[in-house]
């Protein structure tokens, strides 16, 4: 059985999609989403190292994909026997916001 506590792979090419869907820049996208230019790049491509943690990231690509209306499943990859846990987790967080 698989850790649920453990990181969802970023489907960057979702969030380039997207965005390129939208005909916004990568500085318009960092701006917005409080990131360095080079951030944006790795959450898309997957290449580079500026993130300090892959918490940092994975917070990072939530923001992204928030700022660009997608729902977080369509570019996270928990894995089937995580997909459901997060979703619970994501509606009770919510839930204690409002």
């Amino acid at each position: 059985m698989k850790n649920i506590q453990s990181i969802p792979v970023i489907l960057g090419k979702k969030l380039k999609e997207e965005r390129m869907k939208k005909a916004l820049d990568i500085p318009h996208v960092a701006r917005h989403c409080c990131l360095s230019k080079n951030m944006v790049v790795e959450l898309e491509d997957g290449h580079g190292n500026y993130f300090y943690t892959p918490h940092i990231k994975l917070s990072a690509a939530k923001k992204v994909g928030t700022f660009l209306g997608l729902d977080h499943q369509l570019f996270l990859d928990f894995g089937s026997d995580q997909a459901d846990h997060y979703l619970f987790q994501d509606k009770l967080n919510h839930h204690k916001r409002t």
